[in-house]
């Protein structure tokens, strides 16, 4: 049997897609989403969707901004081993308050991309959110 191996070269990268609400009023993107969403490169702005009865967040991702679009903003952060990290964030203090969404802590939540309208789901109600604390920082590597 013949393998098809793929060499991975990424070691230390992230490449779990999570989004988090900031207590800052932000809704922030780790580099696992950045990547797998494809947001990686380019200039990217994002339409802001809830649902009420599921609490759960829609972002849907453009190239083009407008009205009612927040631009996603990445900025590049040196880490302490020399390495980089992207902090990349869009904000969303008034979509909170409008909705009524707490953000006195800070808090990740898996992240998927629904294959039917192209958006991102963050459901604000899983079992587990995790709270900032046990967020890994100084994410590195290389995007995919």
């Amino acid at each position: 049997m013949a393998y098809e191996f793929e060499r991975f070269d990424y070691i230390g990268g992230s490449y779990t897609p999570k989004i988090s609400v900031r207590a800052n009023g932000s809704l922030g993107f780790s580099q696992g989403a950045l990547r797998r969403f494809g947001l990686w490169d380019g200039d990217w702005f994002a339409h802001l969707y809830f649902d009420r009865k599921n609490q759960v967040i829609g972002i849907e991702p453009s190239t083009t901004g407008g009205t009612g679009k927040a631009h996603l903003v990445k900025k590049k952060i040196q880490v302490k081993d020399g390495g980089q990290t992207v902090n990349a964030y869009v904000a969303a203090k008034s979509f909170f308050d409008f909705y009524g969404i707490d953000y006195t802590e800070t808090h990740s939540y898996p992240a998927k991309r629904d294959e039917h309208t192209k958006m991102i789901i963050v459901k604000l109600n899983p079992a587990d959110p995790t709270p900032a604390s046990a967020n890994v920082q100084g994410e590195g590597g290389a995007p995919a």
